[in-house]
């Protein structure tokens, strides 16, 4: 006699369009960090850097100080700026 559990599936059958074995994996992790690696390299490195926004301008300096939502650019001549992160578009180095 098989066993069978409450709602009459058998282990490991698929329920739902869903395997047992799916469910009962481990949660895989959004953040990988590399955004935090890759900021605290261009900050160690003081590496020049050109910050494109999403309204098409683009900020040239080197990342100084990060943080959970806005990164803050040094600029040679011109005044440090702040800049939100959901409104860049990309970061290249120069």
């Amino acid at each position: 006699m098989s066993k069978r559990d409450r709602r009459g599936h058998r282990p490991g059958r698929w329920r739902d369009g869903i395997a047992d074995s799916i469910l009962q994996s481990r949660h895989v992790d959004e953040q990988t960090h590399a955004e935090i690696r890759y900021l605290t390299n261009l900050i160690r490195n003081r590496t020049p850097v050109v910050v494109k926004l999403l309204d098409g301008k683009e900020i040239e300096g080197w990342v100084e100080y990060y943080d959970k939502n806005f990164i803050r650019v040094t600029r040679g001549k011109e005044p440090n700026i702040f800049v939100f992160k959901d409104k860049i578009k990309y970061i290249f180095e120069k």
